[in-house]
């Protein structure tokens, strides 16, 4: 059981690190930020949001280093979400994303609205 346990946390260990896009790739994503074209743009900054809590001190460096005013507005809206839950509302929108990136979700229910919370 013991052996089963460690295989389980390994694998476990191994899909989350798996999922990190990596120093350079986040460079290169904070690069397209400043893309003439806005779906290159959009999508570097979807990339860019899920990003684990660790990431922030890249984030923060490429803000300070920053000339664009719209690029350093984008960078400080990044740092509000970073490492941060997204809760949806749909579930069916969350299914859809969830089966793109390979994740999971978790339900969560309620009575009444959950205005504040989300």
């Amino acid at each position: 059981m013991r052996t089963l346990s460690l295989f389980l946390c390994g694998c476990l260990l191994a899909s989350l690190a798996a999922d990190e896009p990596g120093e350079e790739n986040v460079r290169l994503a904070i690069r397209r930020l400043r893309s003439r074209d806005s779906v290159t743009r959009e999508a570097a900054r979807s990339e860019l949001a899920g990003l684990q809590a660790s990431y922030r001190p890249m984030i923060e460096q490429a803000l300070n280093g920053e000339l664009d005013p719209d690029v350093r507005t984008q960078l400080r809206e990044l740092l509000k979400l970073i490492g941060r839950a997204r809760w949806r509302t749909d579930l069916d929108a969350a299914l859809r994303e969830a089966a793109k990136l390979g994740k999971p979700v978790l339900v969560l229910s309620a009575a009444g609205a959950l205005d504040g919370y989300l």
